[in-house]
């Protein structure tokens, strides 16, 4: 998980194996759910060993509503899913066909740079210099989310073009 985040190459071997293992940029999505106590329970708690600097975490309060689960239920979600997989599949074929570059202005490059500037000052400050690689490792995860965002709505056609630019308002939710 660790040199997956950053992209780097991994490798595995054994000595009774034949069968070596590399992975020259290998790229990993995630996705767990569960309650805090269940989150917890995965040791992502200490700053040192860098893994939980590595997800992005979402929490919400769920008000608990009993759901119709009979087959005359109000949600199709075998519609619902093909619908999404219809959708990323053009996605996906948009950013295949295509080599896209995303770029930053020089005012959100250097607000950017400020925000992050000033909470790894913070964090060095107030808690430990081991904790500065958690601000780096959220600056990486907040520019991945720009270039997410941005393009999104450059497929949506709400900003096309090519290089893919970054809006204030992506700006400031990331």
């Amino acid at each position: 998980l660790r040199k997956s985040f950053h992209h780097e190459a991994i490798t595995s071997s054994r000595q009774d194996s034949e069968n070596d293992i590399e992975i020259d940029c290998p790229k990993l999505a995630t996705l767990i759910t569960g309650t805090l106590n269940q989150v917890g329970g995965m040791k992502l708690d200490d700053p040192v060993n860098g893994l939980q600097s590595r997800f992005l975490f979402y929490l919400f309060d769920n008000i608990p509503r009993f759901k119709d689960v009979s087959p005359y239920g109000s949600v199709d979600n075998k519609f619902n899913f093909s619908s999404l997989g219809v959708q990323y599949e053009k996605i996906y074929e948009y950013l295949r066909l295509t080599e896209h570059e995303f770029i930053l202005s020089k005012q959100q490059w250097n607000m950017f740079n400020k925000w992050y500037q000033l909470k790894m000052n913070t964090i060095v400050k107030d808690h430990n210099i081991y904790a500065s690689s958690l601000i780096a490792r959220m600056a990486i995860s907040s520019f991945r989310l720009l270039m997410i965002l941005s393009t999104l709505r450059s497929f949506e056609g709400k900003m096309p073009g090519i290089p893919i630019g970054c809006s204030d308002k992506d700006m400031l939710i990331c």
